[in-house]
């Protein structure tokens, strides 16, 4: 004959959730998640866990619960039940491991213990469950809105395979660096970026010996994960004070050569990609521009950019370089040269 018994128990399950903003240039001390109670009391189910050693998508730790020392309420997040969380990227769908720490307390049993309440009370109180992270652990999550969700067993300390509750944080980082805001050019990325204004004769003109051009940059806005509301950009170079200039050209000048005589100079237009219209907008040499609401169309893109790790997005924002036709007897040979500033501010008010 063959007996078979079966034990049930009915496992609670729900949620918490929390949401901590900050910005890398003040990151927090630590932060943790306040008391996170349970509903079941010390007098048994005292143990908490996760579901895996390894698989840190619900958070990595001991399975069935360990026995830690006495912590005093000051104690640092370090010396906590340590758990490894994943958590992703809301945009770029990047993913990163944090280190989590946890600790259990009850009322009437003022100190905190790693996982089990080993040294309370074995009593009818409902004992919280505490994380937090560091300030090591903070610094590094780079800037971004990051999610992630910890899912923690209560667990029968006579019987520690048993769960009867899981515990669920759900937990949203938004980190930002408003010190990193960047201009990024693709094909520049660690170097001052130079365009060829690509100028070609254009025979069958109107005036035989006419020139002209056009030239492309790729250009990228990075708002150090502001979620920047206004953009403002101007360009400008030296050719302001040129005497008879029109004001709205930008200028390169015959190297070593006399910059006032027209003779060494060619001027060339310049227009930006507008990522709130997707339209070309004209640049006028030295006054400010603004987009408002500039990722409304959500053409953000991800890209690395040098000494900020991971991905980031950035606002594609490309520029084209457009030469006027001019009669190139009309100037002197040589090597033409000029240098463009671009100066980029952001509010996110």
């Amino acid at each position: 004959m063959l007996l078979v018994f079966s034990f049930s128990y009915k496992v609670e399950a729900f949620d918490y959730s929390s949401n901590l903003k900050y910005d890398l240039s003040a990151v927090p001390q630590q932060w943790d998640s306040g008391n996170l109670p349970t509903k079941h009391s010390t007098a048994q189910y005292r143990l908490i866990s996760c579901n895996s050693t390894s698989d840190t998508e619900n958070g990595a730790c001991p399975i069935e619960g360990v026995y830690g020392p006495k912590i005093s309420r000051s104690s640092p997040i370090n010396t906590w039940g340590q758990i490894k969380l994943s958590l992703h990227e809301k945009t770029t769908h990047q993913n990163i491991v944090v280190d989590i720490g946890a600790l259990r307390w009850s009322i009437g049993c003022d100190d905190r213990y790693p996982w089990d309440i080993n040294q309370c009370k074995l009593v009818n109180t409902f004992p919280s469950i505490i994380v937090g992270m560091d300030s090591n652990t903070l610094k590094n999550i780079p800037a971004g809105i990051w999610e992630g969700h910890l899912i923690l067993n209560q667990r029968d300390y006579t019987s520690p395979t048993n769960i009867v509750e899981q515990v669920g944080l759900k937990l949203t980082v938004e980190v930002t660096d408003s010190s990193k805001q960047l201009i990024y050019f693709p094909a520049f990325p660690t170097s001052d970026p130079r365009v060829d204004l690509n100028l070609n004769y254009r025979p069958g003109s109107r005036t035989n010996g006419a020139v002209s051009g056009t030239a492309s940059l790729d250009m990228c806005l990075y708002d150090g994960g502001t979620s920047a509301k206004l953009v403002q950009l101007q360009f400008q170079d030296e050719s302001g004070g040129l005497i008879g200039k029109d004001s709205s050209l930008f200028t390169v000048y015959r190297d070593g050569a006399d910059k006032n005589k027209v003779e060494n100079t060619i001027n060339y237009k310049l227009q930006v990609l507008n990522p709130t219209t997707g339209g070309h907008d004209e640049v006028l040499n030295g006054k400010a521009f603004v987009w408002k609401d500039a990722n409304a169309r959500n053409i953000q893109r991800n890209v690395v950019l040098p000494g900020i790790p991971g991905v980031s997005l950035c606002l594609p924002a490309p520029l084209t370089f457009i030469t006027p036709a001019f009669n190139y007897a009309e100037k002197t040979t040589g090597h033409y040269t000029g240098v463009l500033k671009v100066i980029y501010s952001i509010s996110t008010h």
